[in-house]
């Protein structure tokens, strides 16, 4: 089914109903979380946070303060949280004797700050005695991404997050002088529609799954060898490598980072399917809603469905313009 057809046939406040409560913070006698601000070196913040489970709380969202990294980016912290369906019911809700779950989940946003012209990423370490990950962001104004997702909890959760800023012009692309080489090439891949030639040893270190075929290859012979790829396009090819020498990935077209983001998956390449992914949200537009928010619900990418529909949210993009979109295309067939 086309991605037109899909939302042709799925009316849009299907999609965003619901999906982002959004309601007055509580008194402050009901104090949930506590934020305290531990360390700020130049590129990096330190937050402590401590929420309180178990209050019986009806569905609320309360903000942090925002904190300033480096003169250049703000950074915020949302929480949403409400009673779970599987909570008992309270007769007397100021009474301590009964057990409520609370369902809380975390959010973060980050808004560069006026004058500041620098490109930045994010990595976000969140750490607590049940959850140890890290998450990578492109800096991108006033989007909410997911951090931690709805939990279930009855007791005071602690958690120590850590953000640090990467300045992309200075991220370290130690393989950026071999870039335009040719000479030392030794392994040339072949699209479906051409070839691109690299160095097999900086494959390497990126995929484990080039590693085992590279490997085998290279037991056959110590010359250039080829590697047949007849289901990925040149173009594709040419971000790869534009990515392991470079650290770049496409601007545009969508078409670009979704096969990208295909691509990463089938070879294992974590980091290069986390970047484009953020990238996502970053060109997400009324003209392209349809077949982005289509590819993440096809591949299961819950968190940039969730951020396309901040989007929706925070009115930058219009769902008068999505369905002007949806009845252009079936009007012209495209």
């Amino acid at each position: 089914m086309l991605a037109r057809e899909y939302f042709s046939e799925c009316p849009l406040p299907l999609l965003t109903a619901k999906m982002f409560h959004t309601a007055s913070p509580p008194p402050a006698s009901r104090g949930i979380w506590d934020v305290y601000k531990l360390i700020s070196t130049e590129d990096t913040l330190n937050l402590k946070i401590t929420i309180q489970s178990g209050r019986g709380l009806d569905s609320i969202t309360k903000l942090s303060s925002k904190y300033t990294i480096n003169n250049a980016v703000y950074f915020q912290m949302r929480m949403d949280t409400g009673l779970s369906s599987s909570c008992p019911s309270i007769v007397t809700p100021e009474s301590t004797n009964y057990c409520s779950y609370d369902t809380y989940s975390l959010f973060c946003s980050f808004e560069n700050i006026e004058g500041s012209e620098k490109t930045y990423m994010a990595d976000v370490s969140i750490k607590s005695f049940v959850l140890n990950t890290k998450k990578t962001f492109y800096i991108h104004d006033k989007i909410w991404r997911l951090l931690v997702k709805p939990t279930t909890s009855n007791f005071t959760t602690l958690f120590d997050i850590t953000v640090t800023l990467s300045l992309m012009d200075q991220i370290i692309r130690p393989f950026a002088p071999l870039y335009k080489d040719s000479k030392s090439t030794n392994l040339r891949l072949i699209g479906k529609d051409g070839t691109v030639e690299v160095h097999s040893m900086i494959l390497i270190a990126y995929s484990s799954v080039f590693n085992k075929k590279i490997c085998k290859k290279a037991e056959e012979s110590s010359r250039l060898y080829e590697l047949a790829l007849p289901h990925v396009k040149q173009s594709t090819l040419q971000h790869l490598k534009d990515y392991i020498y470079l650290n770049n990935i496409p601007e545009s077209p969508l078409s670009s980072l979704t096969d990208l983001i295909v691509f990463a998956s089938e070879y294992n390449m974590k980091e290069l399917g986390q970047m484009c992914t953020q990238k996502l949200a970053t060109i997400a537009a009324a003209e392209n809603f349809c077949d982005l928010t289509y590819f993440a619900l096809n591949n299961g990418m819950t968190e940039t469905f969730l951020d396309i529909l901040e989007l929706i949210e925070c009115g930058k993009i219009k769902t008068e313009d999505i369905k002007q979109c949806i009845r252009t295309e079936n009007s012209t067939g495209t």
